[in-house]
């Protein structure tokens, strides 16, 4: 049995984002506050190893966050520059989703540093949280799931990707749960991850039918911006 609780558990999307600024440490306890188990935040490494903790490739000045180092972003707009690790410091006692962000430019090289430098930080805040490490490139996916013993990797798949030949990829590569728009979430879908034997969470889904839906099909997780609506739903 793993670690992680097999009943659906509700994560706030960015924090609770709809009240706060996104990925910020207030829209994150707001989440946890609003009765949510845990937070789903995304992060970029900078060219001098942090995690930023940021959904653009960018700044809102336009500095590329993987193409700069942490002194030049925090010079140049340092209310919008969060670590990852001041994540940690801030939070205690739940379920963290790292999305872990990746351009089309890195290569194999990239993604083996970006893997071991996240492993590094995260091994020794491993009894204080449960990690996910979700990301929507396969190969930084598999590097994370080989180098990992204290988290939980996650393939995320978007609209249009095609289920049946990532299914495949995740049996194959050894990757147990799937991160899915919330809506492939068709009998169909959710037959063939269970026949393969993969846990299924959904993002981002915010309508009450559908949050209800996809707690009876068995979801792990859901990711949502109304974590209060998603909470009182699971209660019923």
């Amino acid at each position: 049995m793993s670690r992680f609780n097999q009943v659906t558990q509700i994560l706030g999307h960015r924090g609770l984002s709809s009240r706060a600024k996104e990925n910020s440490i207030v829209a994150f306890r707001q989440a946890l506050d609003a009765g949510a188990s845990g937070v789903e935040l995304d992060v970029w490494q900078c060219k001098s190893g942090e995690f930023v903790v940021y959904h653009d490739p960018a700044i809102s000045n336009g500095r590329r966050i993987e193409d700069s180092l942490l002194s030049g972003l925090r010079k140049a707009h340092a209310e919008d520059i969060l670590l990852l690790d001041e994540v940690f410091d801030q939070l205690q006692h739940c379920v963290i989703n790292v999305e872990v962000k990746s351009s089309t430019k890195n290569q194999d090289g990239d993604r083996a540093r970006i893997a071991e430098s996240l492993a590094s930080l995260i091994e020794s805040r491993s009894d204080s949280f449960n990690f996910i490490l979700s990301t929507f490139d396969r190969d930084l996916a598999v590097k994370l799931s080989a180098i990992l013993d204290f988290a939980k990797p996650a393939l995320l798949l978007g609209i249009r990707s095609k289920v049946d030949k990532e299914i495949e990829f995740c049996i194959k590569n050894g990757l147990d749960l799937v991160h899915l728009n919330w809506r492939r979430a068709s009998p169909r879908t959710i037959f063939k991850l269970k026949e393969a034997d993969l846990d299924y969470s959904f993002w981002t889904v915010n309508r009450p039918d559908a949050i209800s839906n996809l707690i009876n099909v068995g979801a792990q997780y859901l990711i949502t911006d109304e974590v209060a609506l998603a909470i009182g739903i699971t209660r019923h």
